[in-house]
Formats: structure tokens, sequence, C-alpha cells
């Protein structure tokens, strides 16, 4: 068992040490953990719905841990589910991000990719 500090990246690592408080709001996009070693071979229509059933599963594990938090925290986090790249961008505070960090769905967090 990890404590998830491996699924936070670096570059949200720095932004973290630059908040001055523990409840300061960070962007980040958590990303859903997929196996693709299980996803099947048959053809490339079920390998795609394989995928697209494991990340809906995984954004559902995600909202359902964040709507907990909420409901302990008395607070409430605008998210976005950006289910084409099998993640949830969303501001989080450090306790938020570690939380999702422990969780075997979550691949990664990292810090949003601004497009221009």
């Amino acid at each position: 068992m990890t404590n998830g500090s491996e699924k936070i990246t670096r570059a949200l690592s720095r932004k973290l040490v630059a908040t001055t408080t523990d409840d300061a709001l960070v962007q980040v996009s958590v990303f859903v953990a997929i196996d693709h070693e299980s996803l099947p071979l048959s053809s490339f229509a079920a390998r795609a719905a394989a995928k697209n059933a494991v990340i809906m599963n995984g954004v559902r594990e995600v909202m359902t841990h964040v709507q907990k938090w909420e409901a302990a925290h008395g607070r409430t986090v605008a998210l976005a589910v950006m289910a084409d790249e099998g993640s949830v961008t969303m501001g989080a505070t450090r306790s938020l991000i570690e939380s999702l960090a422990v969780m075997d769905s979550v691949a990664v967090i990292d810090v949003p990719e601004t497009k221009p």
C-alpha cells in the first residue's frame, strides 16, 4: 500500500508547495487508471467499448469520492468531466488531492493542460 504521493506529478507538487494554506484551491486533472492489458483484443469496437466502460466506472468512483469529501468538509467542488481524456478537472484542496491519490481508480493527478 502506498500513500499516493507517486501519483502526484512534479508540476502539481511544485504548485502545492507554493500554496499559502492547506485550504487553498489548486486546479487539478485527475486521470482514471486504465489497465490496457485487460482490454479485449477481439475487435477495435469491443476494445473501445471496454475502455469507455473502465473510464466511466473510474469517473464515477472519483465523483463519489469527491461527494463524500464535500459532505465531510462542508464544501463544494466545481468539476468538469473530460470523458474523452479519461479525466476529471477540478479545483481541489491539498487534503482532497491527497485522498484522491490513494484511490486505485486514479492513475495520476496533474495540473490541467492549458490550451492556447
